[in-house]
Protein backbone atom coordinates (compact mmCIF):
# COMPACT_ATOMS: atom_id res chain seq x y z
CA UNK A 1 0.00 0.00 0.00
CA UNK A 2 1.24 3.45 -1.17
CA UNK A 3 1.81 5.95 1.45
CA UNK A 4 2.27 9.56 1.83
CA UNK A 5 3.07 12.62 3.40
CA UNK A 6 4.53 16.03 3.59
CA UNK A 7 4.77 18.77 6.05
CA UNK A 8 6.48 22.14 5.69
CA UNK A 9 8.76 24.36 7.49
CA UNK A 10 9.66 27.97 7.99
CA UNK A 11 13.04 26.51 8.70
CA UNK A 12 16.02 25.72 5.96
CA UNK A 13 16.24 22.42 4.94
CA UNK A 14 19.75 22.31 6.21
CA UNK A 15 18.20 23.14 9.82
CA UNK A 16 15.46 20.72 9.07
CA UNK A 17 17.73 18.12 8.42
CA UNK A 18 20.09 18.92 11.41
CA UNK A 19 16.96 18.57 13.64
CA UNK A 20 15.44 15.25 12.22
CA UNK A 21 19.14 13.45 13.21
CA UNK A 22 19.69 14.80 16.49
CA UNK A 23 20.39 12.14 18.72
CA UNK A 24 17.38 15.00 21.07
CA UNK A 25 14.79 14.85 18.45
CA UNK A 26 15.09 10.91 17.97
CA UNK A 27 14.62 10.20 21.97
CA UNK A 28 12.10 12.58 22.37
CA UNK A 29 10.34 10.59 19.05
CA UNK A 30 10.87 7.60 21.05
CA UNK A 31 9.58 8.72 24.15
CA UNK A 32 6.27 10.28 22.42
CA UNK A 33 6.02 6.50 20.96
CA UNK A 34 5.98 5.37 24.31
CA UNK A 35 9.07 3.15 23.68
CA UNK A 36 10.17 0.64 26.09
CA UNK A 37 13.82 1.21 25.01
CA UNK A 38 15.44 3.01 22.43
CA UNK A 39 18.90 2.83 20.28
CA UNK A 40 20.38 5.40 17.76
CA UNK A 41 23.76 4.59 15.68
CA UNK A 42 24.74 6.82 12.63
CA UNK A 43 27.91 6.03 10.33
CA UNK A 44 28.76 9.03 8.17
CA UNK A 45 30.42 9.05 4.55
CA UNK A 46 31.30 12.41 3.53
CA UNK A 47 28.42 14.38 3.41
CA UNK A 48 26.28 11.17 3.27
CA UNK A 49 24.43 10.30 6.37
CA UNK A 50 22.87 6.67 7.45
CA UNK A 51 20.98 7.19 11.19
CA UNK A 52 19.21 3.78 12.27
CA UNK A 53 16.87 3.54 15.33
CA UNK A 54 15.73 0.98 17.25
CA UNK A 55 12.89 1.68 19.18
CA UNK A 56 11.08 -1.26 21.41
CA UNK A 57 7.02 -0.80 21.64
CA UNK A 58 4.16 -2.65 23.63
CA UNK A 59 2.05 -4.58 21.23
CA UNK A 60 -1.36 -3.31 23.58
CA UNK A 61 -1.93 -0.49 21.08
CA UNK A 62 -2.03 -2.74 18.25
CA UNK A 63 -5.81 -4.06 17.21
CA UNK A 64 -6.54 -7.41 19.06
CA UNK A 65 -5.76 -9.78 15.50
CA UNK A 66 -2.22 -8.22 15.15
CA UNK A 67 -1.39 -8.74 19.10
CA UNK A 68 -2.03 -12.69 18.18
CA UNK A 69 0.26 -12.56 15.41
CA UNK A 70 3.25 -10.82 17.87
CA UNK A 71 5.35 -10.95 20.77
CA UNK A 72 3.90 -8.68 23.69
CA UNK A 73 6.37 -6.47 22.46
CA UNK A 74 8.04 -5.40 19.06
CA UNK A 75 11.16 -3.84 17.71
CA UNK A 76 10.95 -1.38 15.18
CA UNK A 77 14.13 -0.51 12.84
CA UNK A 78 14.28 2.15 10.89
CA UNK A 79 16.69 3.04 8.51
CA UNK A 80 18.03 6.21 6.76
CA UNK A 81 20.39 6.63 4.20
CA UNK A 82 20.81 10.46 3.24
CA UNK A 83 22.58 11.44 0.20
CA UNK A 84 24.75 14.45 0.22
CA UNK A 85 22.93 17.96 0.69
CA UNK A 86 22.35 19.78 -2.87
CA UNK A 87 23.85 23.29 -2.41
CA UNK A 88 20.42 24.83 -1.91
CA UNK A 89 20.82 22.31 0.96
CA UNK A 90 17.86 20.11 -0.53
CA UNK A 91 18.29 16.28 0.42
CA UNK A 92 17.20 12.85 0.27
CA UNK A 93 17.32 9.96 1.86
CA UNK A 94 15.74 5.75 1.22
CA UNK A 95 14.62 4.37 4.45
CA UNK A 96 13.32 1.00 5.13
CA UNK A 97 11.00 0.17 8.65
CA UNK A 98 11.45 -3.25 9.42
CA UNK A 99 9.35 -4.34 12.53
CA UNK A 100 11.18 -7.15 14.04
CA UNK A 101 8.35 -10.04 14.95
CA UNK A 102 6.26 -8.53 12.45
CA UNK A 103 5.14 -9.68 8.95
CA UNK A 104 5.54 -5.33 7.89
CA UNK A 105 7.97 -3.85 6.10
CA UNK A 106 7.96 0.09 4.43
CA UNK A 107 10.45 0.69 2.19
CA UNK A 108 10.53 4.74 0.91
CA UNK A 109 11.83 7.84 0.22
CA UNK A 110 12.46 10.87 2.57
CA UNK A 111 12.88 14.02 0.32
CA UNK A 112 14.01 17.70 2.11
CA UNK A 113 13.40 20.26 -0.47
CA UNK A 114 13.64 24.11 -0.89
CA UNK A 115 10.25 25.53 -0.59
CA UNK A 116 9.42 29.80 -0.61
CA UNK A 117 10.27 30.69 3.37
CA UNK A 118 11.65 27.36 4.00
CA UNK A 119 11.51 23.50 3.56
CA UNK A 120 9.06 20.90 3.11
CA UNK A 121 9.46 17.31 4.67
CA UNK A 122 8.33 14.29 2.30
CA UNK A 123 8.06 10.67 2.42
CA UNK A 124 6.62 8.25 0.29
CA UNK A 125 6.43 4.47 0.54
CA UNK A 126 5.08 1.20 -0.36
CA UNK A 127 3.68 -0.70 3.15
CA UNK A 128 4.45 -4.36 2.56
CA UNK A 129 2.63 -6.90 4.82
CA UNK A 130 3.90 -10.69 4.22
CA UNK A 131 0.53 -12.33 6.18
CA UNK A 132 -1.92 -13.32 3.34
CA UNK A 133 -5.07 -14.06 5.31
CA UNK A 134 -5.27 -10.36 7.07
CA UNK A 135 -2.64 -9.06 4.87
CA UNK A 136 -5.26 -5.80 4.30
CA UNK A 137 -6.36 -5.61 8.27
CA UNK A 138 -2.38 -5.59 8.91
CA UNK A 139 -1.56 -2.93 6.09
CA UNK A 140 -4.61 -0.44 7.06
CA UNK A 141 -3.21 -0.95 10.93
CA UNK A 142 0.11 -0.49 9.74
CA UNK A 143 -0.62 1.99 7.59
CA UNK A 144 -2.30 4.22 10.12
CA UNK A 145 0.57 3.85 12.90
CA UNK A 146 3.19 4.80 10.29
CA UNK A 147 1.08 8.06 9.72
CA UNK A 148 0.41 8.46 13.46
CA UNK A 149 4.43 7.72 14.04
CA UNK A 150 5.55 10.55 11.14
CA UNK A 151 2.95 12.93 12.65
CA UNK A 152 4.80 12.63 15.73
CA UNK A 153 8.35 13.32 14.56
CA UNK A 154 6.78 17.03 12.15
CA UNK A 155 5.77 17.89 15.97
CA UNK A 156 8.54 17.61 17.39
CA UNK A 157 11.05 18.94 14.53
CA UNK A 158 8.03 21.82 14.62
CA UNK A 159 8.81 22.25 18.39
CA UNK A 160 12.37 22.08 18.19
CA UNK A 161 13.10 24.38 15.55
CA UNK A 162 10.45 26.91 16.50
CA UNK A 163 12.54 26.95 19.75
CA UNK A 164 15.25 27.33 18.18
CA UNK A 165 14.55 30.11 16.17
CA UNK A 166 12.91 31.80 19.30
CA UNK A 167 16.08 31.37 21.37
Amino acid sequence: MYVETARTFSASPTEVHATLVAPATQAAKAEALGALDYRMATKADGDRLEVVTRRRLATTRMPEFVRSLVNPSITVVETERWDAPGSDGSRVAEFLLDIDGAPIKLRGSTYLTVVDGGSQLRWTGDLEATVPFFRSKITESAVASVLETIEVEYEILERTLTGTRAG
